[in-house]
Order: C-alpha cells, then sequence, then structure tokens
C-alpha cells in the first residue's frame, strides 16, 4: 500500500475502541448515463462488457442514508426485471410477487413520520377512485375438472395521486374489493386487497398499451390464488368497446402463479357496469367544485388519448438489436 502511495483508513470506533463496524459500501461501480462517468448502465450492464452485470449495492451512485439495505434489493429487483423483459421480449413482464408484496414496517419511516408530526400537514394528493365489475366463466390452471366456474370480480380502483399516475410509463394503481369463485371462494366471495391494475400501460415501440390486472385473493380454506388478465386494446380501432370490456384471465394458486398468464377463461364489463362505473367516479384529495372538474378531467383526456393511441397501433416488424448471447 505504501509503495502505491496510499494510506490505509479504518473507521474511529476501531481505531479507539477495537470495535469493527461493518458498513454497506456503495460507488464502487457506480450507474452512469456512459463509461466516461460510470461503470453500468441504468440495467446494471457494465459498459464495454456484454453479458457482465453488476446488481449490488455498488451500482449505486452516492450514498443514500443509512440503511441502504432495501434500496440496494429495489434497484437489484428492477435490474432483474429489465433483463427478464429484455431476453424474453414482454414488455409489461413483471414479477407477479409485487401483487403480494406489502410495505414493511421500519423504523427510519417511524422517525420521519414523528418528525413530520411537528410540521404543517401536507395538501393531500390529488387523485380518483372508481368501481368496476366484471363476471365470466374461468377454469382454473393447471387441468381444472368440470365445467368453467363461474367469477365475479368486482374492484375499486385507487389513483392516490393524479400527477405520480400520470408520469408512472406503466400508469400503475392499486385496487380491492371482492371476487366470487364458484366452488373456490365462499358463496359470499373473499375480499380483495393488494391488487394492482395498470391503465394503458405501455407495453412496447411504437405505442401499444394495455390494462393489466394482478388480483390476489385467498380461498375459503386459506390457501392464495391470483386472477391474472389483459386488456388487449391495441389495433382494435373498429371495436373499441370490446377491447376495453374483454378481459382474458387466468386463475393459478400463487404458488404457481407464472402459470396465471395463460388465460383460462374471459371476463366482461357490461353496459350497465360501465354506466355504474361512470356515475361512481370521484375525485379525492380536491378542494371545491373547480378543482374536483380539472382532476377528473385531467384522467378523462388521459384515458381518451391513451385509448387512441392504442387502438389505432399497428405491430410493424422490427429488426431486433444486437445483444449479447447471454441475455438470449
Amino acid at each position: 500500500m505504501a509503495g502505491l502511495g496510499g494510506r490505509q483508513v479504518t473507521t474511529p470506533t476501531w481505531r479507539l475502541f477495537r470495535q469493527p463496524v461493518s458498513v454497506h459500501n456503495l460507488g464502487g461501480c457506480r450507474m452512469a448515463d456512459g463509461p466516461d462517468g460510470g461503470v453500468v448502465d441504468t440495467d446494471g450492464r457494465v459498459f464495454g462488457h456484454p453479458g457482465l452485470y453488476v446488481l449490488d449495492g455498488a451500482v449505486v451512485p452516492a450514498a443514500t442514508g443509512v440503511n441502504p439495505s432495501h434500496t440496494i434489493a429495489a434497484v437489484a429487483e428492477r435490474c432483474v426485471e429489465a433483463a427478464v423483459r429484455r431476453i424474453t421480449g414482454e414488455r409489461t413482464w413483471a414479477a407477479p410477487e409485487r401483487a403480494a408484496a406489502r410495505r414493511p414496517d421500519l423504523p427510519e419511516d417511524r422517525a420521519v413520520q414523528a418528525a413530520a408530526r411537528h410540521r404543517p400537514a401536507p395538501r393531500p394528493a390529488r387523485g380518483l377512485r372508481f368501481t368496476e365489475t366484471m363476471r365470466g366463466d374461468c377454469r382454473l390452471l393447471g387441468g381444472d375438472p368440470g365445467p368453467p366456474r363461474r367469477v365475479e370480480l368486482t374492484l375499486t380502483v385507487h389513483v392516490t395521486d393524479m400527477d405520480a399516475f400520470l408520469a408512472d410509463p406503466a400508469h400503475a394503481t392499486t385496487a380491492s374489493g371482492l371476487i366470487r369463485v364458484t366452488g373456490l371462494t365462499a358463496p359470499g366471495g373473499t375480499a380483495v386487497d393488494g391488487a394492482t391494475v395498470e391503465i394503458l400501460g405501455a407495453t412496447g415501440p411504437g405505442g401499444g398499451r394495455t390494462i393489466t390486472y394482478l388480483v390476489p385473493f385467498a380461498d375459503r380454506d386459506g390457501p392464495q390464488w391470483l386472477l391474472r388478465g389483459a386488456k388487449d386494446a391495441r389495433n382494435r380501432v373498429v371495436d373499441v368497446w370490446r377491447a376495453t370490456s374483454t378481459l382474458p384471465v387466468g386463475i393459478a394458486p400463487l404458488a404457481e402463479r407464472y402459470d396465471a398468464a395463460v388465460p383460462g377463461g374471459v371476463l366482461r364489463l357490461r353496459p350497465v357496469d360501465f354506466l355504474h362505473q361512470l356515475a361512481g367516479m370521484r375525485a379525492t384529495g380536491t378542494a371545491g367544485p373547480p378543482d374536483t372538474a380539472r382532476t377528473l378531467g385531467r384522467f378523462v383526456a388521459f384515458f381518451a388519448r391513451e385509448l387512441v393511441r392504442a387502438v389505432t397501433w399497428s405491430r410493424r416488424p422490427t429488426v431486433a438489436p444486437d445483444r449479447p448471447e447471454e441475455d438470449r
């Protein structure tokens, strides 16, 4: 070390008390827009070395504060998701575990909340909610015997922050409600909590859009299931109603959640339920009628714009970009 002109530096706890401390090292292979600024790109790929990835704390460009372990894990999961989408060509792929994820109770969050109690409460974010009911028939994945099962799904979709929703390329929302599946749930149905609905999120280059549903639920005996489906509005200019009211779905045990991407049936939104959905749409966090009208208008304008993009989009042959053999 001395021969290279270096100098060893240790923590004060070790120098003074001989007490070792383990820390999360960050920034050793920092993420950047190009090789002049760092080692890896935004997906964790090492510049100039196809097939080589770094997916740990080394890619975090700067210190995030104590404790960065959740940030490191989140960055790694995002890079893995990007790699899966690139390798499979499925632009909307998302780990189905995300539907069952719950925010952990973190001590640092409680500390921030305690400090926030001494500041003026911020104004609630403007958003909206609406309730959608779809009905249909579906077989369970894995060779369900007998006739298709009757399914009724009622979800209240929550856009908690309109600005964040519009800025999100996936336009993801949370949803809760009730699901009934003949012979699987109790006759009165089972509650749905923690569902995800992505409203006209981009599915690839050129403007393709889908409305994607990830709905975890428990049957009457306790085991967990996942309903997954997507309304595909791409290139459906002559049949907009069917494109936005027909939901091919798969239902599979959560332990075998990847199979839920295979449709086993179809749910449909009836015209009368659509009218109830429109009549029940409500703005949240607004201050007075003008603010409410603006918030609802922003959502309606977004939906109309993205739906036009979806139904007028047609897939054109594209040349797949060269990528390393390891990515294929």
